[in-house]
């Protein structure tokens, strides 16, 4: 593989005329699969609020356990709660990965919910505390899933970053990374590049490597073609822009010129069968009507070894779905 021959593909591809940030400093260097979920730009977009935040806020009151638990950590998570990067090795170990919060948190009452489970002798929740560099302590809580012998690993790393993980020694090295303050390097190059080119508007990005579509590639249903084509990605990357209309953007790297070309052959074949099913189906409920309407704004651009796709759910469409 050619040094950052995906990056260069997928930022020429989305366009990304944009300066290159860096990665957060708490991403772990084996991270080969990359989903940042901008949860204040789709709270605060007028969709959110219009049609989704009210009906958010009462299932959460519609759940005294959540709404109780909510209201002792002093977290409002349509206010408090910014963004959610999910970062992955490719590793067959189940306790790999981390999960990043960004948002605005209490300490004080984390700590006191802690003390009053620990008070209550509550065997949830454990507190182990770790020492980071020059002897600094740091504390690291291990919940324990109820019903099942799993636990999860959560830090708060500072008042506006919250650290979770299956692994405690995921926590603990990211906690000491971001301590350090150097320049996070990831152990995959091309991806680091692909992140910091990613754009930081949209309310989803992602950045994945064609390994983590090959189940795709085996489901017995698609057609040959396409399971080809599946199988021969190298990344995918993009992501989703929330405003009036719903607007996904992204860019796929085949590993040849003729992989694209294929893939693109492939997917613009799945749109047209897509419709002609729907179509089959009728117009009689809103959910045939949404699925017909996303699939017919489906559009497959390509250059060169990348696919473009793109897809926009519109202001009209989601009035009828969501009504007035």
């Amino acid at each position: 593989m050619a040094p950052s021959r995906i990056a260069v593909a997928l930022a020429v591809a989305l366009a990304a005329a944009l300066p290159a940030r860096a990665v957060d400093p708490h991403l772990p260097v084996d991270t080969q699969a990359y989903i940042s979920i901008n949860l204040r730009k789709a709270f605060d977009s007028k969709l959110f609020k219009d049609e989704v935040l009210k009906p958010a806020r009462d299932a959460i009151k519609a759940a005294p356990p959540v709404a109780d638990l909510l209201t002792e950590l002093g977290l409002d998570p349509f206010k408090d709660i910014d963004q959610v990067i999910v970062c992955m090795p490719l590793a067959k170990e189940h306790d790999r990965g981390l999960v990043i919060v960004r948002g605005s948190f209490s300490e004080v009452k984390l700590k006191a919910k802690a003390a009053k489970l620990k008070k209550e002798k509550d065997e949830s929740v454990k507190v182990h505390e770790v020492t980071l560099a020059a002897g600094v302590k740091h504390d690291v809580y291990e919940l324990t899933v109820p019903g099942k012998d799993v636990s999860v690993f959560v830090s708060l790393a500072s008042a506006k970053t919250v650290l979770i993980s299956p692994g405690k020694d995921y926590i603990i090295d990211s906690l000491k990374q971001a301590r350090a303050g150097a320049k996070v390097a990831l152990k995959n190059k091309d991806l680091q590049s692909l992140i910091e080119g990613l754009d930081a508007k949209q309310a989803l990005t992602v950045a994945l490597p064609g390994k983590m579509l090959e189940p795709l590639g085996k489901m017995d249903f698609l057609p040959a073609e396409t399971r080809n084509a599946l199988k021969h990605i190298e990344a995918v990357g993009g992501g989703i822009t929330v405003g009036d209309s719903l607007k996904l953007e992204l860019a796929i790297t085949a590993r040849s010129a003729e992989n694209a070309r294929a893939l693109r052959n492939a997917l613009n074949t799945a749109s047209k069968l897509a419709l002609a099913a729907l179509g089959l189906l009728g117009s009689d409920t809103k959910e045939v009507n949404l699925a017909f309407d996303v699939v017919k704004s489906i559009k497959v651009t390509g250059k060169g070894k990348v696919v473009g796709l793109n897809a926009t759910l519109t202001a009209e469409t989601l009035k009828e779905l969501f009504g007035d």
